[in-house]
């Protein structure tokens, strides 16, 4: 890994200071909101119904956010999301009193999120380039890495300190911060015609089964894992902050060798990744000690690399030669269908331990990708 390519190419680096600034303020309260709802009394059930709608706005969010990015650029996509999830943020806070609220505050977060990713993904897949995109989305993520590392920890000390409605303020401030790099240089646009046909035309059915499977992963290792953590093992805002950042300590340490060999075997390090990422999930079944926690989320800390930056690049591959918005929309929509598709499997079932199991099950549909 080296600076040069952030220096030469500018509208790189401006991405890489933006989503720094965003994913340190997000992770410092991400892992915890789920935890916020259950100390609000919020029952298993309740928190999956939050996190489908947020799924499910998610999703639908991609069209808006796909039109939106298309007719005034990917930058202001990205700027218009921050008071979305600002105002979701204070809905957050006022859960304790009006605690009806919760679905308007899922939809508020799922639409920001959909236009953020939407204008960040695009810009990023038109920014990057082919050759270096291993090593390009390897940097990027040993930045976001460490300042997602920081965040847990940061965060659980401020709940324990000052409480939650104060790391929301803080969570506020850091994101209106964030948006400030994105406009050192001119706007992106790209245009395209929307449709539903188009959106889907000629996609892949195992791009689409391997996207599904990716959200439902990705929401079990944000929703099911932590609840599973703070209900059975340890009821700790700090214990389970530490073990959060230690693991994504070791995730940055570990990108800096996967970002130049993904450029070389991009499916050969996925497939590996993939099926060590499926006993770690069926490992983590079993855990019932913190010190047991730590061992298995830093395991998952070392392997997910194996995982996000082949698969980020294939996926940015996949968009070159056609429309990247087009195909972003798509694989946004797929992701966040397989969260919706979690949240559903949880609120029939109503078992966490029963929710790791889908989520080591839907780990290996990333082999379709």
């Amino acid at each position: 890994m080296h600076w040069g390519h952030v220096v030469k190419n500018k509208e790189l680096g401006e991405l890489y200071a933006s989503v720094v600034i965003r994913f340190f303020a997000v992770s410092m309260i991400m892992i915890f909101t789920p935890l916020y709802l259950y100390n609000l009394n919020f029952s298993i059930v309740q928190i999956f119904m939050f996190y489908g709608c947020m799924a499910l706005s998610h999703a639908f969010g991609v069209f808006l956010g796909g039109q939106f990015s298309s007719k005034y650029g990917l930058k202001h996509s990205m700027l218009i999301s921050i008071p979305i999830m600002i105002a979701y943020y204070l809905l957050l806070i006022s859960l304790g009193k009006i605690p009806n609220l919760y679905w308007l505050a899922a939809i508020l977060f799922g639409i920001s999120n959909s236009i953020f990713y939407i204008g960040y993904h695009t810009d990023f897949s038109k920014s990057s380039e082919v050759k270096k995109r291993g090593e390009q989305i390897g940097f990027s993520m040993i930045l976001t890495s460490i300042s997602r590392a920081l965040g847990p920890l940061i965060g659980g000390v401020i709940v324990v300190l000052f409480g939650f409605p104060t790391l929301l303020l803080i969570v506020c401030f850091l994101l209106l911060a964030s948006v400030v790099p994105l406009f050192f240089s001119n706007e992106i646009h790209e245009q395209i015609d929307f449709s539903y046909k188009k959106i889907f035309k000629h996609k892949s059915w195992r791009d689409y089964l391997a996207y599904l499977g990716w959200g439902i992963e990705g929401y079990s290792r944000s929703i099911v894992w932590p609840l599973f953590v703070f209900i059975f093992i340890v009821s700790s805002y700090t214990v389970i902050g530490s073990v959060t950042t230690l693991s994504l300590i070791a995730c940055t340490l570990f990108i800096f060798i996967v970002g130049r060999v993904s450029d070389i075997n991009r499916r050969t390090l996925l497939t590996t990744g993939v099926y060590l990422n499926f006993g770690i999930w069926i490992i983590r079944s079993l855990v019932n000690a913190p010190i047991q926690v730590f061992v298995i989320d830093t395991a998952g800390g070392v392997n997910r690399p194996l995982i996000t930056v082949p698969s980020d690049a294939l996926s940015y591959d996949k968009s070159d030669g056609k429309s990247h918005l087009e195909y972003i929309m798509f694989r946004e929509y797929s992701i966040h269908l397989g969260g919706l598709l979690l949240c559903m499997f949880m609120i029939i079932f109503n078992s966490l331990p029963f929710g790791i199991y889908i989520a080591a099950g839907a780990s290996l549909l990333y082999l379709l990708f």
